[in-house]
């Protein structure tokens, strides 16, 4: 555990030296990213300012949800989506050979050798909405609803590098990968809704089936302490299934990999 801590912190190191070495990127990079979210901050204004509530939901919780959602992207992209997303890149070249004879293991370098710190800096203003979120119902927050929030932020990263890993198994089959992954990006960022807003059936897919529901509605619910133990224990239950079949996968697609020089 102490080796795969030292590779991270390694890890996270190289790329805070790129952000030093090209600092005009990481400026462009992050302001870019500050206006996508400032222009959604002003759609999500819009449409409460017409419709003071809806589907259930004030502008103070649509903005938690979508603060819980920037929470799963920025981090999942920080620490391990590029990681996954470029494998084909790595097979297609030839070099993931020599990540086989690593003494760690092939997923965590895989996942975790590129880290993009200039998404975790982007972080800073989604504590700020956040922080504001708080205050609009302070009187809601307890101890333990700050707690769940906190365990159902971590499942929903859970579920995101489930996803991930589910997806970049794919990769030792077929190399035409860019339509899956943009597939995943867009389905994602339909998180930033409330599931509520959608009729069923498509509520239900998007709660257990494509999960966004889990990883991103139920945090916040809690947080209001409007979600029962049942979700909760059945939004943990998904997490360690879907944990299990994306690992099972891993191994199985890994089996059949056949090397550069095979």
């Amino acid at each position: 555990m102490k080796l795969y801590y030292r590779l991270l912190v390694q890890f996270m190191g190289k790329g805070f030296m790129f952000v030093a070495v090209h600092p005009l990127d990481f400026w462009m990079y992050l302001v870019g990213k500050i206006i996508r979210m400032a222009f959604f901050f002003v759609f999500i204004f819009s449409i409460f300012r017409v419709a003071p509530e809806f589907a259930g939901y004030n502008f103070a919780t649509g903005i938690l949800i979508f603060v819980t959602y920037n929470f799963i992207d920025i981090l999942s992209q920080t620490f391990f989506f590029r990681g996954l997303y470029h494998l084909q890149e790595l097979v297609r070249r030839g070099t993931f050979d020599r990540a086989l004879t690593y003494p760690i293991s092939p997923l965590f370098y895989t996942a975790f050798r590129m880290p993009d710190p200039m998404d975790f800096i982007s972080l800073v203003p989604v504590l700020m909405l956040l922080g504001w979120a708080l205050t609009q119902f302070a009187q809601l927050l307890t101890p333990l609803a700050i707690l769940l929030y906190i365990l159902l932020v971590a499942n929903g990263l859970l579920i995101a590098f489930a996803l991930c890993t589910f997806l970049a198994s794919l990769t030792f089959f077929t190399q035409e990968m860019e339509g899956v992954w943009w597939f995943y990006r867009y389905a994602v960022q339909v998180g930033r809704y409330p599931v509520e807003i959608f009729r069923s059936p498509f509520q239900f897919i998007l709660t257990w089936v494509i999960p966004l529901g889990v990883m991103i509605t139920f945090p916040s619910r809690a947080l209001l302490g409007i979600l029962s133990w049942q979700f909760v224990g059945g939004a943990l239950v998904l997490s360690a299934l879907l944990f299990y079949v994306a690992l099972s996968f891993w191994r199985f697609a890994l089996r059949r990999y056949s090397s550069a020089s095979s």
